[in-house]
């Protein structure tokens, strides 16, 4: 908690000597620094002690969309409404453009765990997080050749290695055939 407003705040700490490849949680700093959209984690502040770093964030209180995919699943409709689902792909769709057209970035592992809501509220706000794999796409003609991703929900030609940005989309379309219809493709 911040003490001099009160607000609270996620802290994930991690240890420095667990870190395999510090290169990319360096990225995944520098990236979550840049990036400022309503739809994706806040970060606000970074520090570091002798053995962690400590990533404080802002705090979201409602799960993962996963959590809520289940409940639904286990609700007589047995899925996300039409109009609920428009309204939580069209919150994706507008963070994901916002990363791939203004920032470059992209994000490589969308999937229900990596989005969070703001609070436990029906229309809390939805939140992309864990940008851990995620990179700049700074020559659009250069493709991608990493395989990364969950296996539900990465795009055939990340299989391949030979892909762009709209890797992403793809694993919209996933969530949202998943919002839809209550279990994946």
């Amino acid at each position: 908690m911040d003490r001099k407003t009160g607000e609270w705040y996620a802290i994930k700490s991690i240890r420095k000597s667990k870190v395999h490849k510090i290169e990319v949680l360096k990225r995944e700093i520098e990236i979550l620094k840049d990036v400022q959209h309503p739809n994706i984690i806040r970060l606000i502040e970074v520090h570091e002690d002798s053995k962690y770093l400590h990533l404080i964030t802002e705090l979201c209180t409602g799960g993962e969309l996963f959590d809520r995919i289940i409940a639904k699943t286990q609700s007589p409709e047995g899925h996300f409404s039409e109009v609920d689902a428009a309204d939580l792909v069209r919150c994706i769709l507008d963070a994901i453009a916002y990363c791939h057209d203004e920032k470059q970035i992209v994000h490589r592992e969308l999937q229900p765990e990596n989005f969070l809501f703001a609070s436990k509220s029906d229309d809390a706000p939805i939140k992309i997080i864990d940008f851990g794999l995620s990179r700049y796409d700074v020559d659009p003609g250069n493709m991608m050749r990493t395989k990364v991703g969950t296996p539900y929900y990465v795009a055939p030609e990340v299989l391949n290695r030979k892909y762009d940005k709209s890797c992403d989309i793809w694993s919209i379309g996933v969530i949202s055939y998943i919002l839809l219809c209550g279990y994946p493709p």
